[in-house]
């Protein structure tokens, strides 16, 4: 079931859908509080871009990386995905485009994970 539910081709349209419904409740929610962009180009000088699922930042403080990720039981679940994530956000040629995109953003990757029913 999971590899029906995560990897195969034949869902795939799906699948992403499912996880850009939860991005826009996320930054639905956001956006009433904070400033919120989804999805946004944050290139590094050497050319390497990264597309985060969503930014929030507020009155020029620290920005929040969020990455959200739909994952069900399986090989490594949320962990394997947490740390596939970290690995891409986590690492200084990221913070140093994110510095360079926003002036100001936390050098630390925090795993969160958020209960549907305070979002939905």
């Amino acid at each position: 079931m999971s590899h029906i539910l995560q990897k195969c081709d034949a869902v795939h349209d799906t699948r992403i859908s499912r996880h850009n419904d939860v991005v826009r409740k996320i930054v639905t929610h956001c956006k009433t509080k904070w400033e919120t962009e989804e999805e946004p180009h944050v290139r590094h000088k050497d050319g390497t871009l990264f597309k985060p699922d969503i930014a929030i930042h507020k009155d020029g403080r620290n920005v929040v990386i969020c990455e959200v990720t739909v994952s069900w039981e399986g090989t490594g679940g949320l962990i394997e995905s947490w740390e596939r994530k970290r690995a891409v956000y986590a690492n200084e040629k990221f913070l140093e485009a994110a510095r360079s995109r926003w002036l100001i953003v936390v050098d630390t990757y925090q795993k969160r994970l958020l209960e549907s029913q305070k979002i939905y």
